[in-house]
C-alpha cells in the first residue's frame, strides 16, 4: 500500500500528547515507504512538519540561531520567564529550592542537587561511594582540600558553572585557583577557560610567576599548555630583555630554551655569554644545585663552539664562577677548536660542492659521536615548541631521498637540478639570528640586508623583500638567505637598504660575566694561544659584493662579539683566516620566525641541501611570515621588528 492511496489519517504529532500519546504510529500505516516519506506526499503532505530537520545549507548559522532564540520567547514580548540556566541557578544554587544534597566546604553547607552535581566527574564518583550504612542514602558530603590555591570564591564559581552560569570576568580575576579547582573537581570548562586566560595575558613581566606555578602544580594538559606557552615568548623575547627576569625560572625550562635552535640570540657567542650571567647570578644567589645544573648541562652540550674564534674560545676558559670552577669545560672548547681545523680542511681540500661531511646510512648513529640531522624535504611548519619539535622530527629523517622543490621555495638564480637529502653530518650547524626594523615601511620590491656573518670560508646573510600580491590587495614578505660574493669590488646600493642594528645598546652588551682569579687558567691560557698560519690571518674582510649591488662596504660584518664587547680586548680581531674558493657549495638551512597570526607559536621553514652559487639565494615568499593592512603597514599591537633565527650547515 502506497502512501499516496491510503486514506488520509491523523496521527498526534511528536510531544503534542500526554502520557504514553507522545509518539504513536498506526499498526497498518507502518509500511517502509512510510518511513521514507518525502516533503509534499503522503497522508500530512497538507500539514505543516515540525520535526526537527538538517538545517538548509542556504540558511546560515546565524539565521539558525535567531530562529532558535525566537522560539524560546513570548511572540508578544509580553511573558517575562527566566532561561533554563538562570532559574537553574537562582532557585536552584542561590536558594537550595528543592536540594536533594548538602555539601559543606570552607565551613558553608551549601544545598545543592545531584543531577546537577552530576555534570562532574568527581561527583559521579563521590555519590557513588558506599555509605556506612547500605540500606541509608548519604545526603551530607564534607570536602577538604589540600591545595592552598582552591578558595571558597573559586569553589563557587566553579558550582555555578555546573548551575549554568560563567562569570568569566570573575574567574579572570584568579585563573591559577580556578585551574586548580576545575582539575579538582573535574570540571574541565573551568580549567580550560583559566587556561586560556593565562596564556593570552603572559609576558616577559609575569612569566616566572606563571611558569613556576605550572610547572609545581603539574596540572596535567593546562600546565603544559602554559609552559609550552611560555617557552615560545622566552624563545623569542627572553634575550633581549636581559637576564634578570629570568631568575626565578625553572632550571628545566631555561635549559630547554637557551639551547634551541629557535632561541632568539643574535650569535653564538652572545648565547654562550648569556649562558654564563645567568649561571653566574644564580650561583652568587646560592640556588640550589637542582637549580643550576641543567643550564649548566646545556651550556657544556648544546652549545656549538667551533664555529667561534679561537680568540673566544680562549677568554671562555677565563671565565671562572665565585668558587673558581669553570662554567665550561676545557675539553669542550679544545674540542671544538679541533673541529673547526677539520672544517677548515673539508672546505679547503673539496673539489666539488660536496665536502663529504654526511652519513647517508639509514641506521642511525651511534651514542659515541654526536651528529647532526638534515632536512629530507622542504617544508613549513608551525607550533608551540614542543608541537615544533615533533613536527620538525618528521622533516628529519636518517636516509637519503630525492623530491622536488616545494612551498613556494624560489631562487634567484633558478635552474633544473637533482636534490640528493642528505641525512647526517658531523659538522654542527652554523646559527644566528636577526631582527628588521620598521618592515611596514620598506618599499615594495626593494630589499633589506641583515648583519653579514662569516661561515666556513663564505659570507652569509639574510635579506627580506616585500611584494605586492596585486590579485588580493595585500602584501607578501620574502625571507631570502643569501650567499654574498666576496669578490670585492664595490658599487651602488640604490636597489638596497641596510637593516640597522636593532639591538645596538641593548642590556646584554652592558656587562661580561665577571672573572675569578684560577690558577688552572693561567696555565690554559697559554696553551691556548692562538694557532698559527690558517687560523689567524693578517686582516679581516670587508669588500664582499653580490650581484644586487650591495658591498659589504654598505653592511654590518659581525665578528660574533657584541657592538660594544670585543673578544679579547679592544683590538680588532682578524679571524677571516681562509675563503672558500668554490663557486658552488651545497647548504641545507633552516628559518624560524615568531608567527604573526598565532602568538606566541613559531613558523619554521625547512630546506633540504641546495646548490649555493656565489651571488645566490635561496628563500620563501609566505603570508606565514608577516601580516599586514590593505596599506602595507602592521596591525595595531604586533612588534614592529620582524625576527628570525637560522640554521645553515654545508654538506
Amino acid at each position: 500500500m502506497s502512501a499516496s492511496s491510503s486514506t488520509p489519517r491523523r496521527r498526534p504529532l511528536r510531544g503534542s500528547a500526554p502520557g504514553n500519546l507522545t509518539h504513536y504510529r498506526d499498526p497498518e500505516l507502518s509500511s517502509p515507504l512510510l518511513d521514507s516519506e518525502t516533503a509534499g506526499s503522503g497522508p500530512l503532505s497538507g500539514s505543516v512538519d515540525l520535526s526537527p530537520k538538517e538545517a538548509s545549507p542556504s540558511k546560515s548559522a546565524a539565521h539558525i540561531a535567531q530562529a532558535e532564540a525566537d522560539a524560546g520567547s513570548c511572540p508578544y514580548g509580553c511573558c517575562k520567564t527566566a532561561t533554563v540556566s538562570d532559574y537553574f541557578y537562582k532557585r536552584g544554587f542561590l536558594e537550595g529550592a528543592y536540594s536533594d544534597v548538602r555539601v559543606t566546604a570552607f565551613g558553608a553547607t551549601y544545598r545543592l542537587h545531584r543531577l546537577v552535581l552530576d555534570r562532574s566527574d568527581y561527583f559521579q564518583s563521590l555519590f557513588k561511594w558506599p555509605a556506612d550504612d547500605e540500606d541509608h542514602v548519604r545526603d551530607d558530603y564534607v570536602l577538604e582540600f589540600d591545595d592552598p590555591r582552591i578558595t571558597q570564591h573559586s569553589f563557587e564559581l566553579a558550582l555555578s558553572r555546573l548551575y549554568g552560569v560563567v562569570n568569566v570576568a570573575e574567574e579572570s580575576k584568579i585563573p591559577f585557583s580556578m585551574i586548580s579547582v576545575g582539575q579538582y573537581l573535574a570540571i574541565n570548562e573551568a580549567v580550560c577557560t583559566a587556561t586560556d586566560c593565562i596564556v593570552k595575558n603572559m609576558t616577559m613581566a609575569n612569566i616566572s610567576e606563571v611558569i613556576r606555578f605550572a610547572v609545581s602544580s603539574n596540572y596535567g594538559a593546562a600546565s603544559e599548555r602554559i609552559i609550552q606557552n611560555g617557552k615560545g615568548i622566552l624563545s623569542t623575547d627572553g634575550w633581549e630583555v636581559g637576564v634578570e627576569p629570568w631568575d626565578d625560572l625553572p632550571a628545566t625550562v631555561v635549559a630547554d630554551v637557551v639551547g634551541e635552535d629557535y632561541f632568539f640570540v643574535p650569535s653564538e657567542w652572545d648565547r654562550c655569554i648569556f649562558i654564563i650571567k645567568l649561571l653566574e647570578r644564580r650561583i652568587e644567589a646560592n640556588y640550589d644545585e637542582d637549580d643550576i645544573a641543567p643550564i649548566k648541562t646545556t651550556l657544556n652540550e648544546k652549545l656549538h663552539y667551533c664555529h667561534m674564534s679561537p680568540e673566544q674560545l680562549q677568554e671562555l676558559e677565563s671565565f671562572t664562577d665565585i668558587y673558581g670552577n669553570p662554567y665550561v669545560d676545557p675539553q669542550v672548547l679544545h674540542k671544538a677548536l679541533w673541529q673547526a681545523v677539520y672544517l677548515q680542511r673539508l672546505v679547503l681540500s673539496s673539489p666539488t660542492s660536496n665536502i663529504a661531511s654526511t652519513v647517508t646510512s639509514a641506521a642511525p648513529p651511534t651514542s659515541d659521536t654526536k651528529w647532526f640531522r638534515i632536512p629530507i624535504k622542504d617544508a613549513t611548519i608551525s607550533g608551540l615548541p614542543a608541537e615544533l619539535d615533533r613536527k620538525m622530527a618528521d622533516m628529519l629523517s636518517s636516509s637519503p631521498a630525492t623530491g622536488p622543490v616545494e612551498n613556494g621555495k624560489s631562487t634567484q638564480d633558478e635552474s633544473p637540478r637533482t636534490e640528493r637529502l642528505y641525512s647526517w653530518t658531523s659538522i654542527p650547524p652554523f646559527r644566528f639570528s636577526i631582527a628588521f626594523a620598521n618592515v611596514s615601511d620598506l618599499l615594495t620590491e626593494k630589499r633589506v640586508y641583515g648583519t653579514t656573518f662569516w661561515y666556513a670560508g663564505s659570507y652569509w646573510n639574510l635579506y627580506l623583500q616585500k611584494n605586492k600580491i596585486q590579485l588580493k590587495n595585500t602584501y607578501q614578505i620574502g625571507a631570502y638567505l643569501h650567499r654574498a660574493n666576496n669578490s670585492g669590488s664595490t658599487s651602488s646600493s640604490k636597489y638596497s637598504l641596510t637593516n640597522p642594528n636593532v639591538f645596538a645598546g641593548n642590556v646584554n652588551y652592558q656587562s661580561m660575566p665577571k672573572k675569578h682569579h684560577n690558577l688552572v687558567n693561567a696555565r690554559t691560557e697559554r696553551n691556548m694561544a692562538p694557532l698559527g698560519g690558517n687560523l689567524h690571518g693578517a686582516e679581516e674582510k670587508e669588500n664582499v659584493q653580490d650581484d644586487s649591488s650591495l658591498s659589504l662596504n654598505d653592511l654590518s660584518l659581525n665578528d660574533f662579539s657584541a657592538p660594544s664587547i670585543r673578544s679579547p680586548g679592544t683590538e680588532p680581531r682578524s679571524f677571516l683566516t681562509y675563503e672558500d674558493q668554490r663557486n658552488v657549495i651545497m647548504v641545507y638551512f633552516i628559518m624560524f620566525t615568531p608567527s604573526r597570526r598565532e602568538k606566541p607559536t613559531i613558523t619554521s621553514f625547512l630546506s633540504v641541501p641546495n646548490d649555493f652559487h656565489k651571488s645566490q639565494s635561496w628563500g620563501w615568499k609566505s603570508n606565514s611570515i608577516c601580516v599586514f593592512n590593505e596599506d602595507g603597514t602592521f596591525p595595531e599591537g604586533h612588534d614592529k621588528h620582524l625576527k628570525f633565527m637560522i640554521v645553515l650547515g654545508n654538506v
